[in-house]
Protein backbone atom coordinates (compact mmCIF):
# COMPACT_ATOMS: atom_id res chain seq x y z
CA UNK A 1 0.00 0.00 0.00
CA UNK A 2 1.37 3.39 -0.99
CA UNK A 3 0.64 6.57 0.90
CA UNK A 4 -0.54 9.53 -1.09
CA UNK A 5 1.69 12.55 -1.56
CA UNK A 6 -0.33 15.71 -1.17
CA UNK A 7 1.08 19.20 -1.40
CA UNK A 8 -0.42 22.65 -1.28
CA UNK A 9 1.02 24.72 -4.10
CA UNK A 10 0.82 28.47 -4.50
CA UNK A 11 -1.54 29.93 -1.90
CA UNK A 12 -3.74 32.61 -3.37
CA UNK A 13 -6.45 34.96 -2.17
CA UNK A 14 -10.01 33.89 -2.87
CA UNK A 15 -13.04 36.09 -2.44
CA UNK A 16 -16.47 34.52 -2.22
CA UNK A 17 -19.81 36.23 -1.84
CA UNK A 18 -21.86 34.85 1.05
CA UNK A 19 -25.38 34.31 -0.31
CA UNK A 20 -27.08 37.64 -0.94
CA UNK A 21 -24.92 39.56 1.49
CA UNK A 22 -22.63 42.36 0.41
CA UNK A 23 -19.97 41.06 2.77
CA UNK A 24 -17.19 39.07 1.09
CA UNK A 25 -15.12 36.31 2.63
CA UNK A 26 -11.41 36.10 1.86
CA UNK A 27 -9.98 32.66 2.43
CA UNK A 28 -6.53 31.15 1.87
CA UNK A 29 -6.90 28.91 -1.15
CA UNK A 30 -4.82 26.94 -3.60
CA UNK A 31 -4.69 23.43 -4.96
CA UNK A 32 -3.49 20.03 -3.87
CA UNK A 33 -2.15 17.15 -5.94
CA UNK A 34 -3.03 13.51 -5.31
CA UNK A 35 -0.26 11.27 -6.66
CA UNK A 36 -1.44 7.75 -7.49
CA UNK A 37 1.30 5.14 -8.04
CA UNK A 38 0.65 2.49 -10.67
CA UNK A 39 -0.89 -0.76 -9.47
CA UNK A 40 -1.22 0.46 -5.88
CA UNK A 41 -3.97 1.12 -3.36
CA UNK A 42 -3.44 4.69 -2.13
CA UNK A 43 -4.82 6.13 1.11
CA UNK A 44 -6.37 9.52 0.29
CA UNK A 45 -7.50 12.49 2.36
CA UNK A 46 -8.87 15.67 0.80
CA UNK A 47 -7.06 18.33 2.83
CA UNK A 48 -8.83 21.29 1.20
CA UNK A 49 -12.53 22.16 1.39
CA UNK A 50 -14.88 23.99 -0.99
CA UNK A 51 -15.27 27.78 -0.51
CA UNK A 52 -17.62 29.12 2.16
CA UNK A 53 -21.22 29.48 1.00
CA UNK A 54 -22.44 31.18 4.22
CA UNK A 55 -20.70 32.61 7.24
CA UNK A 56 -22.70 34.36 9.93
CA UNK A 57 -24.96 34.11 12.95
CA UNK A 58 -27.77 31.69 13.72
CA UNK A 59 -30.63 31.10 16.15
CA UNK A 60 -31.88 27.76 17.40
CA UNK A 61 -35.57 27.24 16.63
CA UNK A 62 -37.07 26.65 20.07
CA UNK A 63 -40.26 25.12 18.65
CA UNK A 64 -38.27 22.20 17.27
CA UNK A 65 -37.71 20.04 20.34
CA UNK A 66 -35.37 17.77 18.36
CA UNK A 67 -32.92 20.72 18.15
CA UNK A 68 -32.28 20.07 14.47
CA UNK A 69 -33.65 23.32 13.02
CA UNK A 70 -31.87 26.68 13.03
CA UNK A 71 -32.40 30.01 11.30
CA UNK A 72 -29.60 31.97 9.63
CA UNK A 73 -29.74 35.52 10.95
CA UNK A 74 -26.91 37.48 9.29
CA UNK A 75 -28.07 40.68 7.59
CA UNK A 76 -29.00 40.14 3.95
CA UNK A 77 -29.41 36.38 4.21
CA UNK A 78 -31.81 35.01 1.64
CA UNK A 79 -32.29 31.30 1.02
CA UNK A 80 -34.13 29.31 -1.61
CA UNK A 81 -35.89 26.03 -0.91
CA UNK A 82 -33.47 23.08 -0.92
CA UNK A 83 -30.49 25.36 -1.52
CA UNK A 84 -28.13 23.49 0.78
CA UNK A 85 -29.43 19.95 0.43
CA UNK A 86 -30.13 19.27 -3.26
CA UNK A 87 -26.36 19.50 -3.57
CA UNK A 88 -24.97 18.15 -0.26
CA UNK A 89 -23.62 20.78 2.16
CA UNK A 90 -22.33 20.64 5.71
CA UNK A 91 -22.56 23.18 8.51
CA UNK A 92 -19.91 23.86 11.13
CA UNK A 93 -20.14 25.63 14.47
CA UNK A 94 -17.47 28.36 14.54
CA UNK A 95 -18.37 29.95 17.90
CA UNK A 96 -15.21 29.74 20.06
CA UNK A 97 -15.46 27.16 22.80
CA UNK A 98 -15.75 23.41 23.38
CA UNK A 99 -18.25 22.98 20.52
CA UNK A 100 -16.20 24.85 17.92
CA UNK A 101 -15.63 22.66 14.90
CA UNK A 102 -18.73 20.53 15.41
CA UNK A 103 -20.18 19.71 11.99
CA UNK A 104 -23.05 17.87 10.36
CA UNK A 105 -24.87 17.50 7.05
CA UNK A 106 -27.76 19.79 6.07
CA UNK A 107 -30.90 17.82 5.17
CA UNK A 108 -33.35 20.66 4.46
CA UNK A 109 -33.35 24.33 3.43
CA UNK A 110 -36.39 26.65 3.53
CA UNK A 111 -36.76 30.13 2.12
CA UNK A 112 -39.42 30.90 4.69
CA UNK A 113 -37.61 32.05 7.81
CA UNK A 114 -34.20 31.33 6.24
CA UNK A 115 -34.11 28.05 8.13
CA UNK A 116 -32.16 24.86 7.67
CA UNK A 117 -32.58 21.35 9.09
CA UNK A 118 -29.58 19.37 10.34
CA UNK A 119 -28.91 15.66 10.18
CA UNK A 120 -27.75 15.60 13.82
CA UNK A 121 -29.30 17.30 16.82
CA UNK A 122 -27.48 20.22 18.42
CA UNK A 123 -26.24 19.64 21.98
CA UNK A 124 -28.14 21.56 24.67
CA UNK A 125 -25.23 23.92 25.34
CA UNK A 126 -25.31 25.34 21.80
CA UNK A 127 -27.53 28.42 22.00
CA UNK A 128 -28.79 31.18 19.74
CA UNK A 129 -26.45 33.96 18.71
CA UNK A 130 -23.48 31.81 17.77
CA UNK A 131 -21.74 31.65 14.41
CA UNK A 132 -21.57 29.01 11.70
CA UNK A 133 -20.14 28.40 8.26
CA UNK A 134 -21.73 26.38 5.48
CA UNK A 135 -19.78 24.68 2.70
CA UNK A 136 -20.58 22.24 -0.06
CA UNK A 137 -19.39 18.68 0.47
CA UNK A 138 -17.04 17.15 -2.03
CA UNK A 139 -18.67 14.54 -4.27
CA UNK A 140 -17.30 12.03 -6.76
CA UNK A 141 -18.08 14.43 -9.60
CA UNK A 142 -16.64 17.58 -7.99
CA UNK A 143 -13.38 15.82 -7.10
CA UNK A 144 -12.90 13.61 -10.15
CA UNK A 145 -15.13 15.34 -12.71
CA UNK A 146 -18.64 14.54 -13.92
CA UNK A 147 -17.13 12.82 -16.96
CA UNK A 148 -13.93 11.67 -15.21
CA UNK A 149 -11.90 14.73 -16.21
CA UNK A 150 -9.39 13.71 -13.51
CA UNK A 151 -8.30 10.90 -15.80
CA UNK A 152 -8.85 7.86 -13.62
CA UNK A 153 -8.87 4.62 -15.57
CA UNK A 154 -12.44 3.84 -16.59
CA UNK A 155 -13.85 0.61 -17.89
CA UNK A 156 -17.00 -1.23 -18.89
CA UNK A 157 -16.77 -3.12 -15.61
CA UNK A 158 -15.21 -2.66 -12.20
CA UNK A 159 -12.70 -5.38 -13.07
CA UNK A 160 -10.88 -3.07 -15.50
CA UNK A 161 -11.37 0.36 -13.87
CA UNK A 162 -9.69 2.24 -11.03
CA UNK A 163 -11.67 1.82 -7.80
CA UNK A 164 -12.57 4.45 -5.21
CA UNK A 165 -13.10 2.63 -1.92
CA UNK A 166 -14.96 4.55 0.78
CA UNK A 167 -15.11 2.93 4.25
CA UNK A 168 -18.65 2.37 5.52
CA UNK A 169 -20.24 1.69 8.88
CA UNK A 170 -20.44 -2.03 8.13
CA UNK A 171 -16.63 -2.29 8.47
CA UNK A 172 -16.31 -2.68 4.72
CA UNK A 173 -16.12 -0.39 1.70
CA UNK A 174 -18.49 1.14 -0.81
CA UNK A 175 -16.65 0.85 -4.12
CA UNK A 176 -17.08 3.23 -7.06
CA UNK A 177 -15.66 3.40 -10.58
CA UNK A 178 -16.15 5.35 -13.81
CA UNK A 179 -18.07 3.22 -16.28
CA UNK A 180 -17.33 3.83 -19.96
CA UNK A 181 -20.26 1.80 -21.27
CA UNK A 182 -21.54 -1.74 -21.35
CA UNK A 183 -24.22 -3.01 -18.99
CA UNK A 184 -23.81 -0.21 -16.43
CA UNK A 185 -23.85 2.64 -18.98
CA UNK A 186 -21.63 5.73 -18.81
CA UNK A 187 -20.88 7.60 -15.61
CA UNK A 188 -19.97 7.08 -11.97
CA UNK A 189 -21.22 3.74 -10.70
CA UNK A 190 -21.12 1.73 -7.49
CA UNK A 191 -20.25 -1.94 -7.52
CA UNK A 192 -23.49 -3.85 -7.01
CA UNK A 193 -25.78 -0.89 -7.81
CA UNK A 194 -26.23 -1.43 -11.55
CA UNK A 195 -26.81 1.68 -13.66
CA UNK A 196 -27.61 4.06 -10.78
CA UNK A 197 -25.78 7.37 -11.21
CA UNK A 198 -23.42 7.92 -8.26
CA UNK A 199 -21.87 11.24 -9.35
CA UNK A 200 -23.37 13.04 -6.33
CA UNK A 201 -22.14 10.59 -3.70
CA UNK A 202 -20.60 12.84 -0.99
CA UNK A 203 -17.04 12.44 0.25
CA UNK A 204 -17.21 13.76 3.80
CA UNK A 205 -14.46 16.27 4.44
CA UNK A 206 -13.13 14.67 7.65
CA UNK A 207 -12.87 11.15 6.21
CA UNK A 208 -10.13 9.32 4.36
CA UNK A 209 -10.64 6.72 1.62
CA UNK A 210 -8.65 4.59 -0.83
CA UNK A 211 -8.02 4.72 -4.56
CA UNK A 212 -6.87 1.56 -6.30
CA UNK A 213 -5.02 2.63 -9.45
CA UNK A 214 -5.00 -0.15 -12.02
CA UNK A 215 -3.36 1.96 -14.71
CA UNK A 216 -0.15 3.94 -15.06
CA UNK A 217 1.05 6.42 -12.45
CA UNK A 218 -1.22 9.45 -12.52
CA UNK A 219 -2.10 12.52 -10.47
CA UNK A 220 -5.30 14.39 -9.67
CA UNK A 221 -5.24 18.14 -8.98
CA UNK A 222 -7.96 19.58 -6.75
CA UNK A 223 -8.49 23.31 -6.09
CA UNK A 224 -9.97 24.35 -2.78
CA UNK A 225 -9.77 26.38 0.39
CA UNK A 226 -7.84 25.82 3.60
CA UNK A 227 -10.17 25.09 6.48
CA UNK A 228 -9.32 27.25 9.48
CA UNK A 229 -10.12 26.62 13.12
CA UNK A 230 -10.49 23.31 14.98
CA UNK A 231 -12.54 20.41 13.63
CA UNK A 232 -14.55 17.97 15.70
CA UNK A 233 -14.62 14.35 14.60
CA UNK A 234 -16.47 11.39 16.06
CA UNK A 235 -14.01 8.59 16.78
CA UNK A 236 -15.96 5.34 16.58
CA UNK A 237 -14.96 2.04 18.14
CA UNK A 238 -12.54 0.33 15.73
CA UNK A 239 -10.74 1.85 12.76
CA UNK A 240 -11.36 5.51 11.86
CA UNK A 241 -10.01 6.83 8.55
CA UNK A 242 -9.34 10.53 9.10
CA UNK A 243 -8.34 13.20 6.60
CA UNK A 244 -5.62 15.58 7.76
CA UNK A 245 -7.13 19.02 7.12
CA UNK A 246 -3.78 20.69 7.78
CA UNK A 247 -2.37 20.83 4.22
CA UNK A 248 1.00 22.33 5.11
CA UNK A 249 3.42 20.28 7.20
CA UNK A 250 6.49 22.21 8.32
CA UNK A 251 8.64 22.89 11.34
CA UNK A 252 7.45 26.48 11.55
CA UNK A 253 5.73 27.21 14.84
CA UNK A 254 1.94 26.72 14.70
CA UNK A 255 1.99 25.17 11.21
CA UNK A 256 1.62 21.48 10.64
CA UNK A 257 -0.27 18.92 12.67
CA UNK A 258 1.81 16.64 14.88
CA UNK A 259 0.87 14.02 17.43
CA UNK A 260 1.64 16.52 20.18
CA UNK A 261 -0.43 19.44 18.89
CA UNK A 262 -3.19 17.46 17.20
CA UNK A 263 -5.64 17.41 20.12
CA UNK A 264 -6.09 13.65 19.76
CA UNK A 265 -5.05 13.13 23.39
CA UNK A 266 -5.87 15.84 25.91
CA UNK A 267 -5.90 13.98 29.22
CA UNK A 268 -9.70 13.97 29.51
CA UNK A 269 -12.52 11.73 28.39
CA UNK A 270 -12.92 13.99 25.33
CA UNK A 271 -9.93 12.44 23.62
CA UNK A 272 -8.16 9.21 22.88
CA UNK A 273 -7.42 6.80 25.70
CA UNK A 274 -3.85 6.63 26.94
CA UNK A 275 -2.33 3.80 28.96
CA UNK A 276 0.96 2.48 30.32
CA UNK A 277 1.16 0.04 27.40
CA UNK A 278 0.05 -0.04 23.78
CA UNK A 279 -2.18 -3.03 24.48
CA UNK A 280 -4.57 -0.86 26.51
CA UNK A 281 -4.30 2.45 24.62
CA UNK A 282 -5.93 3.76 21.46
CA UNK A 283 -3.56 3.67 18.49
CA UNK A 284 -2.71 6.20 15.79
CA UNK A 285 -1.50 4.57 12.57
CA UNK A 286 0.56 6.73 10.20
CA UNK A 287 1.31 5.37 6.69
CA UNK A 288 5.01 5.08 5.79
CA UNK A 289 4.80 3.84 2.19
CA UNK A 290 4.91 0.14 3.02
CA UNK A 291 2.49 -0.12 5.92
CA UNK A 292 1.81 1.83 9.10
CA UNK A 293 3.83 3.08 12.05
CA UNK A 294 1.82 2.74 15.26
CA UNK A 295 1.77 5.33 18.05
CA UNK A 296 -0.02 5.62 21.40
CA UNK A 297 -0.11 8.01 24.34
CA UNK A 298 1.77 6.56 27.30
CA UNK A 299 0.56 7.60 30.73
CA UNK A 300 3.53 6.16 32.62
CA UNK A 301 5.30 2.92 33.36
CA UNK A 302 8.33 1.72 31.40
CA UNK A 303 7.74 4.08 28.45
CA UNK A 304 7.17 7.21 30.55
CA UNK A 305 4.61 9.90 29.79
CA UNK A 306 3.90 11.20 26.31
CA UNK A 307 3.46 10.08 22.72
CA UNK A 308 5.37 6.88 21.98
CA UNK A 309 6.00 4.63 19.00
CA UNK A 310 5.48 0.93 19.44
CA UNK A 311 8.91 -0.65 19.60
CA UNK A 312 10.78 2.61 20.29
CA UNK A 313 10.73 2.55 24.09
CA UNK A 314 10.53 5.89 25.88
CA UNK A 315 11.60 8.10 22.95
CA UNK A 316 9.34 11.15 22.71
CA UNK A 317 7.27 11.13 19.52
CA UNK A 318 5.20 14.30 20.11
CA UNK A 319 6.87 16.13 17.19
CA UNK A 320 6.00 13.36 14.73
CA UNK A 321 3.95 14.92 11.91
CA UNK A 322 0.68 13.29 10.98
CA UNK A 323 0.50 12.24 7.35
CA UNK A 324 -0.39 15.09 4.99
CA UNK A 325 -3.24 13.13 3.44
CA UNK A 326 -4.81 10.98 6.11
CA UNK A 327 -4.19 8.59 8.96
CA UNK A 328 -6.02 5.92 10.96
CA UNK A 329 -7.12 6.02 14.58
CA UNK A 330 -7.90 2.65 16.17
CA UNK A 331 -10.29 3.29 19.05
CA UNK A 332 -10.65 0.51 21.63
CA UNK A 333 -13.30 2.09 23.83
CA UNK A 334 -16.71 3.66 23.28
CA UNK A 335 -17.15 6.38 20.62
CA UNK A 336 -15.79 9.79 21.58
CA UNK A 337 -15.94 13.28 20.02
CA UNK A 338 -12.46 14.76 19.61
CA UNK A 339 -11.63 18.38 18.76
CA UNK A 340 -8.66 18.38 16.37
CA UNK A 341 -6.51 21.48 16.21
CA UNK A 342 -5.53 23.37 13.06
CA UNK A 343 -2.48 25.38 12.11
CA UNK A 344 -2.56 29.09 11.26
CA UNK A 345 -2.32 30.16 7.61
Amino acid sequence: MKFISMSLIGLLAATTAALAQTTVISEPSGYTTLNLPAGASTFVGLNLVPPTAYAGTFDVVAADTTRRTITLTAAGTGLTNNQFNTVPHFIEITTPGPRQGMNTVITGTFASGSSIVLQDALPADIVSGGTVTIRRLWTLSTVFGATNQAGLTGGISSNSADLIRVPNSAAGYDQYFYSTGGFTGIGWRQIGAGTANKASVPLYFTDGFYIFNRGATKSVTLPGTIKTGPTQVLIETGNNYLANLCPVQSNITNQGRTLGNSGLYNGTTNGLTGATSAENADLVLVPNGAGYIQYFYSTGGFTGVGWRKIGAGSTDQSSTPLAEGCFIVYRKGAPVMVQLTQGSF
